[in-house]
């Protein structure tokens, strides 16, 4: 991640309301709350703006976990690496219940890094206790407490106080990305394998176990000169978590919709599909879910080096294949990929960059037109009739995707297979490859 702005990391324990605080401080429901251990795995990221500063906030996973499961030794990681980027930690702890000795153990282990720290005590809702939580916490040695409540915002003001006096000062501008990617696609795909291979780092966690992943996590790197943001999203899935665990649903249910979310601020979608899994329903509604979002679109076919006795005929024949559950997909770029092998990852990014430009793209009305008259000239005679009269003119009204109104003189409905036809035509002619199109048919007004 580019450092552009100073970075400040929240440490506790599990459930002293890490994730909370990060909500209240970006204003925003952007990690998912619950009062299961371990909610949060990765580091999440989002930018605070406060009285004319800017500083980027990391959540991370709780420091107590026990130690035994790979995932949970991952989570640790995942919080120490945040505090060992982070130009200020915030040591979160649990008024509730005052100081445990995994503070006390945490406090140590914080004493040893350079960075300056902030002591935050959480659910601080009753204001009878102040004085004595102050003098609990204090003994911590990481100097006066910060006594807040991150479910009502109290205190959350003179908090953000001391974190703009205390953060190094950035000078470089604010500067939209260039491109925004989000990976999705099925549980267990390979989307963070892919994510931290791409990167070259371990930047989130890989587990076999579904849904590890379950805030979006959104990197920034730069590629060619490109500032670019990519959005590693949670598994999704159709299969209901084990009977009982209805917090696990409900976790689960929220990762989905943030991962559907995640799309709506994306230019492009890399959907991830595993070539050693058959493709299922679940993978079709997805891509169902990215044309719903109108992003560009690049198909990656991840552990292609899993496929035994490969011949030049595989790869055609498996496009057959992924083309028979995705005829509605036959205008987008197809990448085959090992992640763990590290093959063809820069190839993903190359489309993105394209597909992107694609979206964008604006076409001279003059070459609009005399492509309009080609077509209606070109059309299969059987498609010509007096119910289905030919287009009069065409004009782009949008981009991001490209938009386009065409004109008839009837009122009769221009019947899909031809505006199938049209859309196809305009992609071949315009390099309109991997972005949806959309074409409103209107009255002519001559």
């Amino acid at each position: 991640m580019s450092k552009k702005n100073p970075i400040v990391a929240i440490i506790g324990r599990t459930n002293v309301g890490k994730s909370s605080l990060f909500n209240r401080l970006v204003e925003r429901r952007k990690a998912i709350i619950s009062d299961l251990p371990a909610t949060t795995r990765d580091r999440n990221y989002s930018t605070v703006y406060w009285k004319g500063e800017k500083f980027t906030i990391i959540d991370s996973g709780g420091l107590d976990i026990k130690k035994g499961e790979a995932i949970e030794e991952d989570i640790r990681k995942q919080a120490e690496i945040a505090a060992q980027e982070a130009d200020l930690i915030l040591l979160l702890t649990d008024g509730k219940k005052t100081v445990t000795p995994k503070d006390k153990e945490i406090a140590r282990w914080l004493k040893k890094i350079k960075q300056p720290k902030i002591l935050v005590v959480n659910k601080v809702d009753n204001l009878k206790i102040r004085n004595r939580l102050e003098s609990d916490f204090f003994k911590l040695g990481l100097g006066k407490p910060f006594l807040i409540s991150a479910l009502n915002g109290s205190g959350s003001g003179d908090l953000l106080d001391e974190i703009a006096d205390k953060l190094p000062k950035f000078s470089s501008a604010d500067k939209e990305p260039d491109l925004r990617i989000a990976v999705v696609g099925k549980t267990n795909v390979g989307k963070s394998s892919f994510v931290n291979a791409l990167l070259g780092e371990e930047r989130v966690i890989v587990s076999p176990i579904p849904h590890t992943t379950r805030d979006p996590q959104e990197i920034e790197f730069r590629y060619k000169g490109k500032t670019i943001i990519l959005i590693d999203t949670a598994g999704l899935r159709r299969k209901n978590p084990e009977k009982g665990k209805s917090d696990t649903k409900e976790i689960e249910k929220e990762s989905a919709r943030k991962s559907l979310g995640a799309l709506k601020n994306a230019d492009v979608a890399l959907l991830m599909l595993d070539a050693t899994d058959q493709i299922s329903f679940q993978d079709k509604h997805i891509a169902n879910e990215i044309i719903e979002a109108k992003t560009g679109i690049v198909v990656v076919i991840n552990k292609w080096d899993l496929i035994q006795n490969k011949s030049p005929k595989t790869l055609k024949q498996y496009l057959l294949y992924v083309h028979s559950h995705f005829p509605f997909l036959l205008w987008v770029p197809y990448v085959f990929v090992s992640a763990t092998k590290k093959i063809r990852l820069k190839d993903t990014l190359d489309f993105a960059l394209k597909m992107k430009q694609n979206r964008e793209r604006t076409v001279d009305s003059a070459e609009l037109q005399s492509f309009l008259d080609f077509f209606n000239e070109s059309l299969p005679k059987g498609m010509k009739n007096k119910e289905t009269p030919p287009f009069e003119s065409i004009n782009q009204i949008g981009t991001t995707p490209p938009q386009f109104d065409v004109a008839t003189a009837a009122k009769t409905e221009i019947p899909n297979a031809i505006m199938d036809i049209l859309k196809n035509s305009l992609r071949e002619e315009f390099n309109l490859w991997g972005t949806p199109l959309i074409i409103k048919q209107v009255k002519s007004t001559k």
